[in-house]
């Protein structure tokens, strides 16, 4: 990887939003860059000794990788923890639909 941009990240239910500046507010979206939706994220990788093994990607389903990286191993260790259990809700998650007739 030969730059890097910095985020702030905040994941809010399936969605990893990533901000070019920490928002004042929390419902303040003037700096919102993008997100990415957990629901489609299949699998989290840790890339070992890349950036001094700070580096981990999301792997979307349609092959797209989302490279990221943290200040240190214990926030990356603790964001792909977090990812994964956030993932695994989610899949679990039961679907509830309603017939209205």
């Amino acid at each position: 990887m030969d730059s890097a941009t910095k985020y702030h990240f905040f994941l809010r239910g399936n969605l990893l939003n990533y901000y070019s500046h920490s928002p004042s507010k929390e419902n303040d979206i003037s700096n919102l860059k993008g997100w990415i939706d957990l629901l489609c994220i299949t699998s989290i990788k840790s890339e070992g000794d890349n950036i001094g093994g700070t580096e981990f990607v999301l792997v979307a389903r349609d092959g797209k990788r989302h490279t990221l990286i943290a200040k240190d191993i214990d926030e990356k260790n603790k964001w792909v923890s977090v990812l994964n259990q956030q993932i695994k809700v989610l899949s679990e998650a039961k679907v509830v639909t309603f017939s209205f007739f």
